[in-house]
């Protein structure tokens, strides 16, 4: 009996000794997975999203655009990473999965799933699944932002964005339409740059609020875009002259923003 007590004591020690090895041996195959992930966010991290988005696989750049990738990352707070911590990593055949949080420069957690592909010799990011927060209704971020909104809701749209370029104008204060405009256009201009692209209509005293209250004509149907934008085309009816636009919203949850707007008489 002291025997077999003795021989059951070493197969343990023996299945213990196996684990440990079987988990250095996991985290060293696994490493240039987490290297390629922290490289991709160190990137992120230093603003440098054109680096990034060419740190993605082919098939991930295939279903999403740099425009949309730079929206997620401002939507999603990654756009303020800091740091991340795996706590599960694995490979499989030509395809490597880590999941843990990424903490951001605010103080925020955002629990992630990374997917990776090896092409070559490289491993590159093929998916970011984030855990989305907040009240969950059974419709994801993703399907919210190719729900193409209702007619009013439209017309709310082209109206409300014709109205803020209006008071900018009005005002000479561009920091109105600057604020009112997508996280991702607020990343690639600022209020000086807007009043330069608008300044014809300042000089002009050109007054856009004569949209008010109108009822915008789609000269093409609103559409969602390849890249996921909501497009709106068209005019108000106004005299003496209409008011022609042509617009562009990301959606940034929980609305529509603005991505770009090009508007004449």
């Amino acid at each position: 009996m002291k025997k077999f007590a003795f021989g059951c004591l070493g197969c343990l020690g023996v299945v213990i000794v196996i684990g440990i090895i079987g988990g250095v041996l996991g985290f060293v195959l696994t490493k240039d997975i987490v290297k390629a992930t922290d490289r991709f966010f160190a990137l992120v991290q230093a603003g440098k999203t054109k680096e990034a988005y060419a740190a993605t696989a082919k098939e991930f750049q295939a279903s999403t655009s740099e425009e949309q990738f730079e929206a997620f990352l401002q939507t999603s707070s990654l756009a303020g990473y800091e740091s991340a911590a795996w706590h599960s990593r694995s490979i499989e055949n030509d395809q490597g999965k880590l999941k843990g949080k990424a903490k951001t420069k605010d103080g925020g957690q955002i629990p992630l799933v990374v997917t990776l592909v090896k092409e070559g010799e490289t491993w590159k990011i093929l998916r970011i699944d984030k855990e989305a927060a907040g009240i969950q209704t059974g419709e994801g971020d993703e399907a919210a932002t190719q729900k193409m909104p209702d007619e009013a809701a439209l017309n709310k749209l082209a109206e409300s964005a014709v109205l803020l370029l209006a008071e900018s104008v009005n005002k000479d204060d561009f920091s109105l339409l600057f604020n009112g405009v997508s996280k991702l256009w607020q990343s690639q201009t600022n209020a000086g740059e807007l009043r330069d692209a608008f300044k014809t209509f300042v000089d002009n005293r050109i007054d856009l609020s004569i949209a008010e209250g109108q009822t915008p004509v789609f000269s093409s149907p609103p559409a969602l875009n390849a890249d996921g934008f909501l497009v709106l085309e068209g005019y108000f009816t106004t005299k003496p002259n209409q008011v022609r636009f042509k617009l562009k919203f990301g959606y940034e949850h929980p609305a529509w923003k603005l991505v770009g707007l090009n508007v004449n008489m």
